[in-house]
């Protein structure tokens, strides 16, 4: 009896000082300033309190890895140091690392975890950074952006490392759903009010047959990356419905918000991802499950005719396959001609990551936009920034990837797994159409697929578990 009551004792202490803990941080983003060197004291201060809340609440890492998925959604928007577009996700994240390395510490003896094959792939672009560093056109830009891969790879293998389990990459879906009803209802204000700038959020505006349109971008800088966030959102509702269970109503209900927003994005790009993801959904959910499946859709379809209207949804679809001058294909198209051109020219080195820019005018071709810093994909650009480490790292991903993907399907189609597919569906076809090397929810998705292939006890080595 008095072994139970000191156990419940200290778990009420564990919990007191996750709550002040919290508090603390939580004073420190709203109090301390987003700009200066105050504002880093601010970002430590708020790491450190959340390490120390994920450190004591029962399986906290798995819930920081999983709350990584909705803060995603307000990366740009929540701004911790301005300056360094460091937010309230990055904190999470440190503080998710935090207690990932502090535990690697306690253990003895210290033994690095065994990366699986996709773990190891995603290191890939960094390291194709590193290579074209020494010839790069920019130096320091390559430096920083080599940099950003680098965290980008970390928080893929900590997402794969802490969502071991169904029950936890359930949660982290759970919180991609989430994130994306929330910042639907902030691009339906910026909708409705036709504001260029609603507080932090951006809005794009585009003339197409000479109307005016507003694209809201909720807190991402890019129409297009709030669409595809909101694809991989719906796709992992659409999952969770319609792969049984009695809570099928609940889970579509967040697709109205969310397939409605998609749809005033007027983005081309997650438009075909999210055809290609549901397709690739279809496959995966109970036969009985199919035909309702399509009827959602087909409100979906009529949804976004309400919304945006349908001559103005026809313009923006056949503008596909509009060439003239100045046009988004046509533009594609010159960029794509002259990114082969670049290629050529520095097959080895590349540019340098991110020097894209600094190259083009030399290539650009008459007619082409010369404000676009990349061209509308990441294959070729990335091939053209670091040369052939580029190609060679992008064959050993979409390897490791398919492999992956392959071993998932094969450990049992639950509902989880059927939205990592269908999210990874959805990509793969994105990152042919928009630059989403630096797409957070990118790397998120495919440390979910690499959890998913470790816990499924193919992709990981015998001695391969948590850090």
């Amino acid at each position: 009896m008095l072994e139970q009551v000191t156990r419940t004792s200290r778990g009420r202490g564990r919990i007191a000082r996750a709550c002040l803990a919290g508090a603390i941080a939580v004073a420190a983003l709203l109090v301390l300033p987003s700009e200066g060197p105050l504002a880093w004291l601010d970002f430590a201060i708020a790491s450190a309190g959340t390490a120390v809340v994920l450190a004591l609440i029962p399986d906290g890492t798995a819930w920081g890895a999983a709350a990584l998925f909705a803060l995603v959604a307000a990366k740009d928007g929540l701004g911790v140091v301005d300056s360094a577009s460091v937010g309230v996700y990055h904190v999470v994240a440190a503080a998710l690392a935090v207690v990932l390395i502090a535990r690697f510490f306690r253990k003895r003896p210290l033994r690095l975890p065994r990366l699986s094959p996709l773990e190891w792939a995603l290191g890939g672009p960094f390291l194709a950074g590193l290579w074209s560093l020494p010839a790069s056109l920019v130096p320091g830009l390559t430096a920083t952006y080599t940099a950003r891969l680098l965290l980008l790879w970390v928080v893929a293998v900590m997402v794969a490392r802490t969502l071991r389990t169904e029950g936890t990459r359930r949660n982290a879906l759970i919180g991609l759903v989430a994130g994306g009803v929330a910042i639907s209802f902030v691009a339906v204000a910026q909708w409705v009010w036709h504001r260029p700038a609603f507080g932090h959020f951006v809005v794009h505006g585009n003339a197409f047959d000479g109307t005016l349109i507003v694209r809201p971008a909720g807190f991402y800088l890019d129409p297009n990356f709030l669409g595809m966030y909101l694809v991989l959102a719906s796709l992992a509702a659409f999952a969770l419905a319609f792969g049984g269970g009695r809570r099928a109503l609940l889970w579509l209900l967040p697709t109205v918000p969310l397939l409605g927003v998609i749809a005033i994005t007027y983005s081309r790009s997650s438009w075909v991802s999210l055809v290609v993801g549901v397709v690739m959904l279809v496959p995966l959910v109970p036969k009985k499950a199919r035909l309702s499946l399509a009827g959602v859709l087909a409100v979906a379809v009529v949804l976004a005719v309400a919304l945006v209207g349908p001559a103005s949804l026809a313009t923006r679809v056949t503008s596909v396959f509009e060439l003239e001058p100045d046009s988004s294909s046509a533009t594609r198209l010159l960029m794509t001609e002259s990114t082969l051109e670049m290629i050529a020219d520095r097959p080895v080195s590349g540019t340098g990551l991110e020097a894209f820019a600094e190259a083009y005018p030399s290539y650009a071709k008459p007619g082409a936009r010369l404000d676009v810093t990349h061209p509308h994909q990441v294959p070729l650009a990335l091939v053209a920034e670091t040369g052939i480490a580029g190609l060679v790292v992008q064959i050993a991903l979409l390897a490791a990837t398919v492999a992956a993907l392959r071993r998932v399907w094969r450990s049992g189609l639950s509902p989880v797994n059927a939205a990592v597919i269908s999210g990874m569906a959805a990509l793969l076809v994105g990152v042919f159409l928009q630059f989403f090397l630096y797409f957070e929810p990118l790397w998120l998705m495919t440390g979910l697929l690499a959890a998913a292939a470790l816990d499924a006890g193919v992709d990981s080595h015998p001695a391969a578990g948590a850090a």
